[in-house]
């Protein structure tokens, strides 16, 4: 991260609500898939929940399931709502459209490390939230970044997070923020 980062800011993150592929368990990728009803209702939820927080920012990944999810929650607020590419998620080429357990089966049958040529390479893909961090960083805090399951690992992964939740159910909020006496990086759900 860059030397503008301040780390007594802190930010909100939330991830999109359901889709079709996320109920038949398949993966989305950089797919451009909607909400389903289910999905609009857990936006609908996650805006009423978060009503106490007055977000100065709103940043989202322009695919519509976190564009939709990031727009029903700004309903009736006085916010400002920025589009970021670098807030998609991770390309899984040839996997997207595809059921995880047929992922599994196949990473099986080639090898754990086995990834799809077509793919977003893991390197490509920190560099690029590493790059979204320092501008969400930047933003009048507190920001709330609307994204996907995959850019959520990857902040745990490149903020060096512990004790923080693996996986983020659709329309659940955490908030990151950095805790001076360890010197670490939090990740609390937020009630």
């Amino acid at each position: 991260m860059s030397k503008s980062f301040d780390e007594n800011k802190y930010f909100y993150f939330i991830r999109h609500g359901q889709t079709d592929w996320n109920a038949e368990r398949r993966c989305m990728g950089q797919k451009d898939i909607a909400l389903n009803e289910e999905g609009a209702r857990q936006a609908r939820e996650a805006a009423i929940s978060l009503n106490n927080i007055a977000f100065n920012s709103i940043c989202f990944s322009p695919l519509k399931r976190a564009a939709d999810t990031a727009k029903i929650i700004a309903a009736n607020k006085a916010v400002t709502l920025q589009e970021f590419e670098e807030l998609k998620e991770q390309c899984y080429g040839i996997f997207e459209g595809m059921l995880t357990v047929d992922i599994k089966k196949m990473r099986t049958d080639k090898g754990d490390t086995y990834w799809p040529d077509d793919a977003e390479k893991d390197e490509e893909f920190n560099l690029r939230i590493t790059t979204l961090i320092d501008k969400v960083m930047q933003l009048p805090a507190p920001a709330l970044v609307v994204s996907h399951s995959g850019v959520y690992k990857a902040l745990l992964n490149i903020m060096r997070t512990k004790h923080a939740p693996i996986d983020l159910e659709n329309c659940v909020a955490v908030k990151f923020s950095h805790d001076k006496p360890s010197n670490e990086w939090k990740v609390d759900i937020c009630e």
